[in-house]
């Protein structure tokens, strides 16, 4: 028997930016994953390593300051509800 050798899939750097300009455009990190059938923590590690520069804290406008906030929040909801579905999913099985 064959040792099984787990691949990983390679991404380009155009693949990747294409995919951050489509999350920067208002698309989900949900919907690309399906969309695109990509692992969504990809997309936020992507996400960090294409972002050029960082603003410091102490520069942002009240504004950005409340999206960063909202996006830790839905980021939060997401996985939150990624983990619920498939609790049910599991739960489902059992009974």
């Amino acid at each position: 028997m064959k040792d099984e050798v787990s691949m990983k899939k390679k991404y380009s750097d155009d693949f990747k930016r294409q995919i951050i300009n489509l999350l920067n455009e208002g698309k989900t990190p949900t919907f690309l994953s399906k969309q695109y059938q990509i692992e969504r923590q990809l997309i936020y590690l992507w996400k960090n390593k294409f972002v050029q520069t960082k603003i410091p804290k102490e520069d942002l406008t009240a504004d950005q300051k409340r999206i960063i906030e909202l996006e830790k929040k839905l980021k939060n909801a997401e996985l939150d509800n990624e983990i619920l579905l498939k609790a049910l999913a599991i739960s489902g099985r059992k009974q």
